[in-house]
């Protein structure tokens, strides 16, 4: 087995180390049972501290691709892939386990201070997913609002049920039929938010110390709504059309997951939209493994093309899908109102833990909500919300021209709220991160978004969801004279 280092990589060597492994490992290149050389040995062939190669393991370890502990035989052995791939080996408390948990922890605060920092008028900021307030439709939700009050009264302001209001499933069940999916009230469940919703699906299907899979990169709040309920969270790569089918269906095959969780639609780190011959690909493999997928839909609907693709809900035939939309083009940012998709149980289950976990549910917004729809006002916002990000992220992506000289990398997106960039060689994405926000502009760092690392260079995500075009130009050209200076 050959590893490379790329030793003027901004990477850590032991993460460049791990991620070589690992992929020869889920490539099978490195099978069950193989042995890898010793730590010492390893440190010799690649010219580095015997303590680089002992961080690399011990990661390895953690993930259970490797284990020092191998039929009483000393060493470091392959252990992914063989017969003891559906009963996982039992569950060891030791301090490692919690390394990537506290690691994770710091990101998510980070992410979560950059995202409150972006309500700031002093910073330029590419960093959260923030919607201006030019884009709340004040007018229709004053009508709706007063005439909600005017035929409803104090009733509008009282008991709604856990599950949400009826009025409100039944107006969705009908406005989700425009779009092509077929579902009736009684599997619909009103919620807060998409992350809320990710919480109670993740309680219902898995136990603490069972596998669950998600996409990487990952947003920071979902891999920690995984990690705090105990789950054991695999990764598998994103491409530009989605999920790697090959290396899910190894995690699968492997570690038997309770779920798949998935952005099929504009994700919302990288922007990928899944293709429909890989969303088909993917319901065959859930149906071949019987592997549920929850899907998270935020910024489905804010779409640059006309090419809009089905949900996996909406393709889905076995009740195998739950979707979970933030309706973010459906109503007003602020509204704290989604809804989830999921087979009647599940539902009725859903609606259960609501009941038990909150007091008072938001009666008088659902009530506007469902009148907002009936009016049929989410039709021109949604088309404004288009209008206005298309342009945007036109702008965006122009300005970025000349960074492509010195090295960056974007594709543009057909959707959603932001661009992906991978960064020159030898830059940093935390150091960028830090130098840009003293000087008064914000973006999200690559490293956030993956818990395990990755050997594949550094990443910036950059939002234009809340930006005036001469702060696009301003911050775009401090943006280059950092990169400069750290490329100098």
């Amino acid at each position: 087995m050959r590893i490379s280092i790329d030793r003027d990589s901004s990477i850590p060597i032991y993460s460049q180390i791990e991620a070589e492994i690992k992929k020869n490992i889920l490539n099978n290149v490195l099978v069950y049972g193989t042995r890898l050389p010793s730590e010492r040995r390893q440190a010799s062939n690649l010219g580095v501290h015997r303590n680089t190669v002992i961080r690399a393991y011990k990661n390895l370890a953690d993930q259970q691709l490797i284990s020092s502990d191998f039929e009483g035989r000393k060493g470091y052995f392959v252990i992914f892939g063989g017969n003891n791939a559906q009963a996982p080996p039992p569950f060891k408390k030791h301090t490692a386990v919690f390394r990537y948990s506290r690691e994770v922890n710091q990101y998510a605060t980070i992410f979560d201070q950059i995202y409150s920092a972006s309500f700031s008028e002093g910073y330029i900021s590419f960093g959260g997913h923030v919607l201006p307030k030019e884009l709340i439709p004040l007018k229709e939700i004053k009508e709706v609002l007063f005439s909600v009050v005017e035929r409803r009264g104090a009733d509008a302001f009282f008991h709604c049920s856990s599950t949400g209001s009826l009025e409100l499933r039944q107006q969705l069940s009908h406005t989700l039929l425009e779009d092509g999916v077929r579902v009736t009230p009684g599997k619909i469940v009103i919620i807060n938010e998409a992350v809320q919703g990710l919480e109670y699906v993740s309680k219902l299907l898995a136990a603490k110390h069972e596998y669950v899979i998600s996409e990487t990169p990952i947003m920071p709040d979902t891999f920690t709504i995984f990690q705090n309920q105990g789950l054991r969270v695999l990764t598998a790569p994103l491409e530009e059309d989605g999920v790697n089918l090959v290396e899910l269906e190894n995690l699968i095959r492997q570690y038997r997951p309770k779920f798949f969780h998935t952005m099929p639609d504009y994700h919302a780190i990288t922007g990928a939209c899944m293709s429909l011959e890989k969303r088909y690909a993917l319901l065959e493999l859930a149906r071949k493994y019987d592997v549920p997928l929850v899907e998270e839909r935020w910024h489905a609907d804010i779409s640059f093309t006309n090419d809009v693709l089905p949900s996996l809900y909406a393709l889905d035939r076995r009740e195998n899908v739950i979707c979970i939309d933030a309706a973010l083009t459906h109503f007003y940012y602020g509204a704290r109102i989604c809804y989830l998709l999921a087979p009647t149980d599940m539902a009725r289950r859903i609606s259960k833990i609501i009941s038990t976990s909150l007091i008072h549910l938001p009666s008088l917004e659902q009530a506007m909500f469902a009148e907002y729809l009936d009016r049929g006002y989410h039709i021109q916002q949604r088309k404004n919300m288009n209008c206005f990000y298309r342009e945007k992220c036109r702008r965006l992506y122009e300005a970025l021209e000349p960074l492509r000289a010195l090295g960056l990398f974007a594709e543009k997106p057909q959707g959603g709220l932001g661009l992906w960039c991978r960064l020159p060689n030898g830059v940093n994405d935390m150091s960028l991160y830090k130098n840009l926000r003293n000087r008064g502009v914000l973006i999200c760092p690559g490293k956030l978004f993956y818990p395990y690392g990755t050997g594949d260079g550094s990443f910036m995500r950059l939002s234009f969801s809340n930006i005036t075009d001469e702060k696009i130009e301003t911050g775009v050209q401090i943006i280059y004279d950092e990169l400069r200076r750290q490329l100098e």
